[in-house]
């Protein structure tokens, strides 16, 4: 059986890491569920967004602050991910080539990388132990500047919310049914059949924003999200989260509590909770959680009474 308590707007199942860039300052970037913060090497090369985002000016050497044993634990266990991004490019001339996301080394190896060659964008991604360099499994150029769907014609716009208006929601999929697949602004774009073992990922190999080797250029511009769940979503949600927009990021609830090792929850939490591994939890009658309640997996959920949440 699963049981996934969602988000009024947002769909969020199976969450493993994401980032929002609420920090607004210094060299650490926030991972919303608490399980793989991001340091900004160079500060001076980021430029905070009110109201949550960050620029990408300059060489910043943003990378985890862990290896990602965490992450490929969840996606072993799973067999299927969900990559969600929405990003803002500076330029789509040729001139601002580069990489952005990725966990990757400077001599090409990679778990997985989102490459931008000249006004084309590649996914790159390891599928077995032979293939350290990854293969291409989707090509493509970014759609026109798209509208949030939820801002009023008549709402009082600032630069930030103009800058918001022109970003691209980008969601990449592998299901159970080894299948890939490519959604830009809420549309599907490509499906292949895509084979994949997590296992044969390099967990030394670290998650890095917008990173620059010898041999790349840098790429330029604003990140509102980058999110990591260990469940495919579907059509229907990847159409959802991009209707509910941006501004849906920042008025959500943000995780209070990161449970894992089938835990009991009892009393109340302000916040939303993010069970860490799909593992079974129990959740007693004196639970009231204000927020949601993100269960990876399909662990066994397990209910003494009545608890409270204020999520669907």
């Amino acid at each position: 059986m699963f049981i996934s308590f969602l988000s009024a707007e947002r769909i969020e199942t199976g969450v493993i890491s994401q980032y929002r860039f609420f920090d607004q300052s210094g060299n650490v970037i926030s991972d919303k569920t608490g399980l793989l913060p991001l340091k900004i090497g160079t500060p001076s090369g980021v430029v905070w967004i009110e109201e949550g985002g960050i620029t990408i000016k300059g060489n910043s050497k943003i990378e985890s602050t862990l290896d990602l044993t965490a992450w490929m634990n969840s996606l072993i266990t799973s067999k299927t991910v969900t990559f969600e991004a929405w990003i803002k490019p500076h330029s789509k001339c040729s001139d601002d080539n580069g990489i952005v996301f990725s966990s990757m080394k400077a001599d090409g190896s990679l778990n997985f990388a989102l490459i931008k060659e000249k006004e084309n964008y590649k996914w790159m991604i390891r599928t077995n132990a032979k293939n350290t360099k990854g293969i291409s499994v989707f090509s493509f150029k970014l759609p026109s500047a798209s509208k949030d769907r939820d801002r009023k014609k008549n709402d009082e716009h600032d630069e930030h919310d103009e800058d918001r208006d022109l970003a691209t929601h980008l969601a990449l999929t592998i299901d159970a049914q080894k299948k890939a697949n490519l959604y830009l602004n809420g549309n599907l774009i490509s499906s292949v059949n895509l084979s994949i073992d997590f296992s044969c990922w390099d967990r030394n190999i670290r998650f890095q924003l917008a990173p620059r080797f010898c041999s790349t250029d840098l790429w330029r511009g604003d990140f509102y999200l980058f999110s990591l769940s260990s469940s495919a979503l579907t059509s229907v949600q990847v159409k959802n989260n991009f209707q509910a927009g941006i501004e849906r990021l920042i008025q959500e609830t943000p995780i209070t509590a990161l449970v894992r090792h089938s835990p009991q929850i009892n009393g109340t939490v302000e916040g939303s909770v993010q069970l860490a591994l799909p593992e079974s939890v129990t959740l007693n009658g004196g639970a009231n959680i204000e927020g949601d309640f993100f269960i990876p997996g399909s662990p066994q959920l397990k209910l003494n009474g009545k608890p409270k949440f204020k999520g669907v």
